[in-house]
């Protein structure tokens, strides 16, 4: 892929869209943007990558695509390299996760200075990651009353009707 530098794409590109957010929020994207970025130039096999930002007075969202063999792919590959495995996406997918998420008993969510919470990343956190780890802690610190209601409003659809 060239000789990229994660941590100049951001501070040239990135950066500037986020200049007016906190700077804890700047430290997360930061964080968030050059890891991903990192893993997309050092682990993709791929020639391209793309990112793109959106941004409003309420929501950011970062996006990083490449074209390489996807993460599912090089676990299978390695598993069959190393080891002589065949194992299919929803293993490698597996093995993506094992023994990572037993290491955690509680994950403290602290929304200081986090005014929304949009539907989606509440449910996956609040409804469909607690529904697979039942004996993970959730707790939930410093959020305003429109983050706990959204935690409500989710924790709500996951019961049957009737």
């Amino acid at each position: 892929m060239g000789t990229l530098e994660e941590d100049t794409l951001f501070w040239e590109k990135i950066m500037p869209f986020l200049a007016e957010l906190p700077r804890n929020v700047q430290d997360i994207w930061y964080y968030a943007f050059t890891e991903i970025m990192n893993n997309a130039i050092d682990h993709s096999a791929g020639e391209q990558i793309t990112f793109a930002i959106q941004k409003d007075a309420l929501y950011t969202e970062i996006s990083i695509a490449d074209d390489g063999i996807g993460i599912f792919r090089n676990i299978q590959k390695y598993a069959g390299e190393k080891y002589g495995l065949e194992i299919d996406r929803e293993q490698a997918a597996l093995e993506l996760y094992k023994g990572r998420l037993d290491e955690f008993r509680e994950i403290i969510f602290d929304f200081r200075g986090i005014g929304f919470m949009g539907q989606g990343f509440a449910d996956e956190v609040f409804r469909v990651f607690q529904n697979m780890h039942p004996d993970i802690k959730l707790t939930v610190i410093n959020a305003n009353a429109s983050v706990l209601g959204m935690i409500r409003h989710v924790k709500r659809e996951e019961k049957p009707a009737g």
